[in-house]
């Protein structure tokens, strides 16, 4: 059996107004950054975060705060480099808090970039073809 993947689609909120929300978020986010202004970059970057997350399916969203959760803990809980060897138990784990939340939004951004390419590349030249063959049902017993 031959199957042709044309679109893919992780977008769980496809409302306009969610796209504008992510997007006026990092222009936000930037604006803040050129006028040196945390608070402007911190609101832009809450904003964007907000839009990704609700343009994202629940399971990417979640599968991708497991492996950040998981990432976070390893990097500065249990393998801790020179810099974050120092800090105090409670300081390490909010930092594996906040590298989870920023891997999550950001690991989205980049499924839904992903998925926009493919999506637009796939309409053109047509998508990947997969070929699947039946195979024997896996043995009930020992």
């Amino acid at each position: 059996m031959s199957y042709q993947i044309r679109r893919i689609d992780p977008f769980w909120m496809e409302h306009p107004l969610v796209k504008v929300l992510a997007a006026g978020g990092v222009v936000l986010a930037l604006a803040g950054v050129l006028a040196k202004m945390t608070f402007l970059f911190a609101a832009g970057g809450i904003v964007a975060a907000v839009g990704i997350l609700l343009a994202t399916k629940p399971a990417i969203s979640l599968s991708l705060a497991i492996l950040g959760i998981l990432g976070g803990l390893l990097t500065f809980v249990a393998f801790p480099n020179v810099q974050v060897a120092d800090l105090s138990f409670p300081f390490k784990l909010l930092a594996a808090v906040v590298f989870s939340i920023l891997y999550s939004v950001l690991m989205d951004a980049v499924v839904l970039v992903i998925a926009l390419a493919y999506n637009l590349v796939g309409a053109i030249f047509g998508g990947i073809s997969v070929d699947l063959e039946e195979g024997e049902p896996p043995s009930q017993g020992g």
